[in-house]
């Protein structure tokens, strides 16, 4: 019998390979083994691998980490790393619970992006609101929601149907 051949796959080729399913479907039971088989039946290229790897650190913040990928593998990532300073300070103000202080760092250096992405925006709108109610600041919380959320809903149907499917 002839040995199996891996096919090689991108890594977006294999993630569109796999159906799209709503909450409301169970998925496919599969054992372990059958997993196993399959992963081991995939090959993906080391460059596809590496811009993967580039991507996540990236995406997490990973700046020193990214330099120094980006000098062993010779893979560039999709940004500019000195921006990455900004998105750390822009995500921690957001962990810490200080939305409107990131979405004015946001703007000062985005000026259109809340615009633009007017979701984004709502988003961060409301994680306000969820801040503002874990500080049961709740005359706050109901004054800013009538008035700003409530004001950005309608001008923006998208964001209240992507909220109401969540």
């Amino acid at each position: 019998m002839a040995p199996m051949m891996k096919k090689e796959y991108s890594p977006g080729l294999v993630l569109a390979r796999i159906p799209m399913m709503s909450y409301a479907e169970k998925p496919e039971d599969i054992t372990k083994e059958e997993w196993m088989d399959k992963l081991n039946n995939v090959h993906i290229q080391r460059a596809d691998m590496n811009r993967l790897i580039m991507n996540y650190l990236v995406t997490e913040g990973f700046k020193e980490a990214a330099e120094k990928f980006r000098m062993e593998s010779g893979i560039e990532p999709s940004v500019d790393l000195d921006s990455l300073d900004e998105r750390i300070k822009i995500r921690e103000m957001i962990l810490k619970g200080q939305i409107q202080e990131a979405i004015a760092l946001i703007n000062s250096l985005h000026p259109e992006l809340l615009d633009t992405n007017r979701y984004l925006y709502f988003h961060l709108q409301q994680q306000h609101l969820i801040e503002l109610i874990r500080l049961r600041e709740t005359e706050s919380a109901l004054e800013f929601a009538q008035t700003q959320l409530a004001e950005q809903g309608e001008e923006s149907r998208e964001c209240l149907t992507r909220w109401s499917e969540r």
